[in-house]
């Protein structure tokens, strides 16, 4: 087992050029994301981001309305 002092966190690393309004990579291109949840939060943002690189984004919301206001 592991100590517990060994273990680290580590922050996922998103580009600058992710949100500084600059032309998107185009990094997801020809890939599909299915996206749970995205009528808010985190997911809502991350079906943007993806979209924005080029993903097709299938979205997954219990909640219709807000799955419609995600895919605006």
């Amino acid at each position: 087992m592991a100590h517990a002092g060994a273990l680290r966190r580590r922050r996922a690393r998103v580009p600058e050029e992710a949100f500084s309004g600059r032309a998107p990579l185009n990094r997801l291109e020809g890939k599909v994301a299915l996206i749970t949840g995205a009528g808010s939060g985190i997911a809502r943002a991350a079906s943007r981001l993806f979209a924005a690189e080029g993903a097709r984004v299938v979205i997954a919301e219990i909640d219709r309305e807000k799955g419609a206001a995600a895919v605006r």
